[in-house]
């Protein structure tokens, strides 16, 4: 029994009574379809318990135990995230938020302020996550000697605890997908093409859940990524080409200053260009399914 007993956990056995209801149809045209939300989940029926019902644990440890692992990892990481900020739960809730993906104790009003920029996808897990961690992973691999080859076989299984425990989003796996993929041409010298890659990761998703192709933060994720990929080098040369000196100029003759400022402002540019090809392939989806024109994210990302 539960009641005043430990709570449940993932991969316990659970037997109890409940009332089965078939989830409500959208009844406002273009309103959120929860029903068919579900569905594409393979979820039919919701079930409601009373509170005066009790729920019988049957068995522990019976679920995936790569997913139990990576739940105890989750716990565990929000454990360490919260250490010293026990006075400061609004803070403790927007780290977890962006290293975890737990959005449940964001300050509304922290989260509608990331919202209104356009940087909203810092809580959500994707390719700029899982792309730290797999920096810093291969960071430490290689400060402990350990050989290149090997370095993908160990930081892999990591990478995929890191995106289970976050919940296995769209943009995680696809992010995964593609990491995984660069990881082995890494280590095996070989060169990775981006477009190739984020398609392999369409592949994947699309293999596993094929309803997954008209979910939003599927699309969104890909979009973006799709954008950056395509975009990001012309925008840097058209906006290079600015700031560049006359290529028919001898050398000899171009200001020191000249040259100097065209190398520091070489980092800004790449940056400003990856950011302006983001907006531009987030542009059209915050409109439709968000409502939201926000330039400002350019200067935000």
């Amino acid at each position: 029994e539960t009641r005043d007993a430990e709570p449940l956990r993932y991969g316990d056995r659970i037997t109890f009574s409940a009332i089965l209801r078939v989830p409500p149809p959208m009844r406002n045209p273009g309103a959120f379809d929860w029903r068919t939300w579900l569905e594409r989940r393979g979820i039919h029926f919701t079930a409601t318990i009373r509170k005066t019902d009790l729920v019988y644990v049957e068995a522990h440890d019976q679920g995936n135990p790569v997913i139990a692992l990576s739940l105890r990892l989750s716990e565990y990481l929000e454990h360490a995230l919260r250490l010293g900020l026990e006075s400061e739960p609004k803070l403790a809730g927007a780290l977890a938020g962006m290293v975890l993906g737990k959005r449940s104790e964001i300050p509304t009003e922290t989260y509608a302020d990331f919202q209104r920029t356009g940087v909203f996808h810092v809580f959500a897990i994707n390719g700029l996550h899982v792309g730290l961690v797999t920096a810093v992973v291969l960071i430490v691999l290689r400060l402990v000697r350990i050989p290149r080859r090997w370095c993908a076989v160990a930081a892999v299984p990591l990478l995929i605890l890191y995106v289970f425990a976050t919940g296995a989003h769209p943009g995680a796996v696809r992010a995964l997908v593609m990491a995984c993929v660069w990881l082995i041409g890494w280590m095996l010298v070989r060169p990775a093409d981006s477009l190739n890659t984020l398609a392999a990761a369409a592949l994947v998703i699309l293999v596993c859940a094929p309803t997954q192709l008209l979910d939003g933060g599927f699309i969104l994720s890909f979009s973006v990524v799709l954008a950056i990929v395509t975009l990001t080098p012309r925008i840097e040369v058209l906006l290079l080409s600015r700031i560049a000196p006359d290529p028919f100029l001898p050398r000899q003759f171009v200001p020191e200053w000249r040259t100097k400022l065209a190398g520091g402002l070489h980092r800004i540019i790449q940056l400003l260009s990856c950011s302006i090809a983001a907006w531009l392939g987030l542009l059209p989806l915050m409109a439709i399914y968000f409502h939201l024109f926000t330039p400002i994210s350019i200067v935000a990302n």
